[in-house]
């Protein structure tokens, strides 16, 4: 079993003097480390998982603490662990993203309109951008993905249709705001018990009747007529080689 705790190492000072604190994990009898951003001045400032000694210990720690926690997390995401070398298993919690609650919706969609607008791909990233502003309206604000849920859903679609649009766009707009969902899902950046669209069916579009008047379905009558006429005749060549094929035959 894989564990994850913070070190510091003696032997690995850094050439302004100071001490980098570590994430370390250890698996099937060995020791991999993941640096932090963190570090301490002199090595007796460290002491069993925690910095001490320095005026903005407390702050520092409660940092460290969440750091730890979020490393935790991704190990509790790995199917199999024991399947991994302590390296391989290094390397693919560093490859993670963070499971962070922090992470909004419009955050994820901005990042992605940025992504379709320099893969030349500028008007998808305008319906996008109208889909978020609608659900930012419905939120009264930007909102965690963490916070999204099936009710959240339930209750957006109620609003869309108290908008007095019309059932395509109502479709459409919960279809980009499941897009943004889908991202962050395989992104890592949430996860969810239940998927927020799990009870929301696209509804069949609307059969459109289309009413044309003569006038305008003139220009289709006579290019039928015209296509019936040159059948007939290709028919009438048919026929004719036909009988010239058939008293070439009876005369040999």
């Amino acid at each position: 079993m894989a564990t994850i705790k913070l070190a510091v190492l003696k032997h690995t000072k850094t050439k302004n003097g100071s001490y980098k604190i570590r994430i370390s994990i250890g698996h099937r009898s060995e020791t991999h480390y993941i640096v932090t951003p963190y570090s301490v001045t002199a090595f007796s400032e460290f002491d069993n998982g925690i910095v001490i000694r320095v005026p903005n210990a407390h702050e520092i720690n409660i940092k460290l603490r969440n750091l730890l926690n979020d490393y935790e997390e991704r190990l509790q995401r790995i199917d199999s662990p024991d399947d991994y070398t302590c390296k391989e298993l290094r390397d693919l919690l560093k490859s993670m993203r963070s499971h962070s609650s922090k992470v909004t919706f419009k955050q994820v969609s901005e990042h992605y309109q940025i992504e379709l607008t320099e893969d030349g791909r500028g008007s998808y990233a305008g319906v996008l951008k109208n889909s978020l502003r609608l659900f930012l309206d419905f939120t009264n604000g930007d909102i965690y993905l963490s916070e999204i849920s099936t009710i959240t859903i339930s209750e957006f679609e109620r609003w869309l249709k108290r908008k007095a649009v019309s059932q395509t766009y109502i479709s459409m707009t919960l279809s980009m705001t499941r897009t943004i969902i889908n991202r962050a899902i395989r992104m890592q950046l949430v996860t969810y018990d239940v998927h927020p669209f799990t009870y929301w069916k696209r509804p069949a579009d609307p059969e459109q009747e289309i009413d044309m008047s003569v006038k305008s379905n003139r220009p289709i009558f006579n290019y039928l007529k015209i296509m019936r006429k040159h059948a007939d005749v290709a028919f009438r060549m048919i026929l004719d080689n036909l009988a010239g094929i058939q008293v070439t035959t009876n005369k040999d």
